[in-house]
């Protein structure tokens, strides 16, 4: 009973030390930015004032002229003595614009240190216990390609929409497509690609039309708003659709049905309702880990390097990726067979490597 005395003793001191840092915080924002707009409303009043004196000098230039023969002309009016002139060096305007940023900048910062003290929604899962959850994941996509999907095809006899979605994994799709110890390859990296949206899409796991409405303005905000600000909008957002709405099943299906439409022809099993069942078993945990990795700091990598678009053709990275099969002499990736797992701290941290072919 004392130790959990001392234990809610020490608890209630952290949550007290973090309410205080929290108010300093928010202290300091309120001061930077009361400073920040003085300081923006001071130089726009002085630039409005030489705007203003700008004009009047124009307009005194206009009906100041001198005349053709004048017999007596009428003496020159320093304009720079003029009371309503007011006049702002370069290098002030320079200062005044480089405060301006610094303050610009201030702001930016406390915001997000705000954003980070604020509590997160919690997913109820511990990092390693979501790690499991991606690991089994990875596991069943295996299985299922390794035991339905591994025998050997002839190139020209598949439909043109097969040999595209082929090519877009590998130029050397063929090469695998010869050899049995290769194709199961080539199939799971094909599964990887009809489930990735569920990973790529804000909200996907939630169905089309809700993840239509958000997905444009997530992709915006990640445009314009600070990555601490986006990451902080992005996991409430999906925390409060994950509370109101259920994971879509008819998305589930048609998804299913996809796969099963690409790949029923290579199949090397006959007991089709088998794979189908275990297909959707498959999709239906990728719509249920991709709607927690969306409330989560996690994210899967199907490509070269976050932000990045190749899916091949770059070079091989250790630390990043495990190179399951070399078939050339030169380290270039040539098929991405399984995605990484990342995690988004204050840079990316790799933690489950992809699996690839060079």
């Amino acid at each position: 009973m004392e130790s959990l005395r001392n234990q809610l003793g020490e608890t209630q001191e952290a949550l007290t030390e973090r309410q205080k840092q929290l108010r300093e915080v928010r202290v300091e924002f309120s001061e930077a930015r009361k400073s920040w707009a003085a300081e923006k409303e001071a130089l726009e009043h002085r630039a409005s004032r030489a705007e203003l004196s700008s004009a009047k000098f124009s307009r005194v230039a206009k009906f100041t002229t001198t005349p053709e023969t004048p017999k007596d002309p009428p003496p020159q009016r320093n304009i720079e003595e003029s009371p309503d002139m007011v006049t702002i060096p370069r290098s002030q305007m320079k200062q005044a614009e480089a405060r301006y940023e610094e303050k610009k900048k201030q702001c930016s910062a406390l915001e997000a240190q705000l954003a980070r003290l604020r509590p997160m929604p919690t997913i109820g899962l511990s990092d390693d216990q979501i790690v499991a959850r991606w690991n089994e994941l990875r596991d069943r996509i295996r299985s299922l390609s390794v035991e339905y999907l591994s025998k050997t095809f002839a190139p020209a006899q598949i439909a043109d929409k097969a040999k595209e979605e082929f090519a877009l994994l590998s130029p050397h799709w063929k090469s695998y497509a010869n050899e049995a110890t290769l194709a199961s390859y080539l199939f799971r990296a094909l599964l990887w690609r009809y489930v990735l949206r569920y990973f790529d899409t804000f909200c996907r796991p939630w169905g089309r039309d809700i993840s239509g409405k958000l997905a444009g303005m997530a992709e915006r905000m990640s445009k314009l708003a600070p990555s601490a600000e986006y990451q902080d909008w992005r996991i409430r957002t999906a925390n409060l659709i994950f509370k109101a709405y259920p994971i879509d099943q008819a998305l589930i299906n048609e998804t299913t049905e996809k796969i099963g439409g690409a790949t029923m022809l290579f199949m090397a099993s006959a007991n089709i309702a088998d794979m189908k069942e275990e297909l959707r078993t498959i999709v239906a945990a990728v719509a249920e880990l991709s709607a927690l990795f969306q409330r989560s700091q996690f994210e899967i990598l199907m490509y070269d390097k976050p932000g990045g678009t190749l899916r091949h053709g770059f070079p091989f990275n250790e630390e990043l990726m495990d190179m399951k099969v070399k078939l050339g002499k030169m380290e270039v990736v040539d098929l991405l067979v399984t995605p990484s797992l990342l995690k988004r701290e204050d840079d990316y941290k790799v933690v489950v490597k992809a699996e690839v072919t060079c």
